[in-house]
């Protein structure tokens, strides 16, 4: 079954509500929020943070998926 040309278009479309950003772990949690039916706007999972370089920690994480709505128990492998 052949792919068209605009369903491979639709894979690389960024919504409008995702702002496209240098912070990984930021996009990956606003990406979280969409998927499961909660979107965040990165402004709001960050607000008040104090972050570094612009960027979010892993320290700082948990409480950017509280306010995304996910639980902040989670371990750190070291």
């Amino acid at each position: 079954m052949p792919t068209t040309a605009s369903k491979i278009n639709e894979q690389w479309t960024i919504s409008a509500s995702q702002k496209v950003t240098v912070d990984p772990l930021l996009d990956s949690l606003v990406l979280l929020t969409e998927h499961f039916g909660s979107p965040c706007s990165i402004d709001s999972l960050a607000a008040g943070l104090p972050l570094s370089g612009k960027v979010i920690t892993p320290e700082l994480l948990p409480q950017a998926a509280a306010r995304g709505g996910y639980p902040q128990n989670y371990h750190v492998k070291t």
